[in-house]
């Protein structure tokens, strides 16, 4: 996928289908997390192996080793930061988890992955859709969204970035003693 920004600016995008796909194809549990609250939760009817679960449904934290966590955060935070600088929002940190039971080490697992810190756990990692400008659609429902309900989500880009990368760093990746803040 290519999109072209006038004068002469080629951005290239990659689409990816299966990203949390392992090789045995046993995800237990996914989620999608934006770090906002408005309309983040899962219907129970919906609730079903496969179905990602959303931000109000998040019940725990993701223990990576801190210097891997850090590696993670850093990255994310730049990958926030380009996304923020093309205008672009409304992504999301997708997380499948799945049960280390084959002791697997890090060293065997695809470049998504990542072993949970006491090593019992997968969990394959993404950032997907991030392909929503912040246009004249999106700036509409944030002032519409502003005058009826708190928490919404779709703000311009800069408070996305920040919004998003807070969440993944102290709600779903977080740990008692925060080994490093990062710069948003």
């Amino acid at each position: 996928f290519c999109l072209s920004r006038g004068l002469g600016d080629v951005y290239k995008r990659q689409l990816q289908k299966n990203v949390l796909l392992p090789e045995d194809g046993q995800i237990e549990c996914v989620y999608d997390l934006k770090g906002s609250t408005s309309g983040r939760t899962t219907n129970e009817k919906d609730r079903k192996p496969g179905v990602p679960l959303k931000d109000n449904d998040l019940n725990r934290t993701f223990k990576l080793p801190p210097s891997v966590r850090n590696n993670l955060l850093t990255i994310l935070a730049r990958d926030a930061k380009l996304l923020e600088k093309h205008n672009l929002m409304d992504y999301s940190f997708l997380i499948g988890i799945t049960k280390n039971t084959k002791k697997l080490q890090q060293s065997s697992l695809p470049p998504r992955a990542f072993l949970s810190q006491d090593e019992s756990e997968i969990f394959y990692i993404s950032v997907i859709d991030c392909l929503i400008n912040f246009g004249f659609r999106k700036t509409l429902e944030n002032t519409l969204k502003s005058i009826v309900a708190d928490g919404i989500s779709a703000v311009p880009p800069d408070e996305y970035r920040k919004r998003f990368i807070n969440f993944i760093e102290t709600q779903v990746l977080s740990y008692s003693d925060n080994p490093i803040k990062i710069k948003v």
